[in-house]
């Protein structure tokens, strides 16, 4: 079951390692500004700027709008764990946030795949809770 989890991440991680080699080699500008274009802060394009917001300076306390007084995109709409535990081992071992959000995710993401197998297996049987785990590691989301 495990077997399974790490093969997709070698796929995933390869998938997004050739995004991030062809993004920066034709110079595409990442989802949010980076200083320092790594795979890691590539990877962390994405909800992980949000988290990381978080991680470092909490929820604001005031809702920033525009002109019109519509609502900016903001990190009211991220749960507080995942950042807070990131925060916590980043401060634990000198990570940067994006390395050990990865690690932090990866171990989450195993630890997730472990739980739908025994979950599944006895209600199911193991062939069909193998299938169920492949297709929640390598599915899109």
């Amino acid at each position: 079951m495990l077997l399974i989890w790490a093969i997709s991440r070698l796929l995933t991680t390869a998938l997004l390692g050739t995004m991030f080699a062809v993004a920066t080699r034709l110079d595409w500008t990442f989802a949010r500004y980076r200083s320092d274009p790594s795979f890691f802060t590539f990877s962390g394009s994405w909800d992980s700027s949000f988290y990381r917001q978080i991680a470092l300076h909490g929820y604001p306390s005031e809702l920033l709008t525009d002109l019109n007084g519509q609502v900016e995109p903001n990190v009211w709409a991220f749960l507080p764990v995942f950042p807070w535990l990131v925060r916590e081992v980043s401060a634990l071992t000198g990570l940067d946030f994006y390395v050990a959000g990865t690690l932090v995710a990866m171990a989450f993401g195993a630890g997730a795949a472990r739980m739908l197998y025994r979950l599944l297996a006895p209600r199911v049987g193991v062939h069909p809770a193998l299938w169920a785990v492949a297709l929640f590691c390598f599915g899109p989301l």
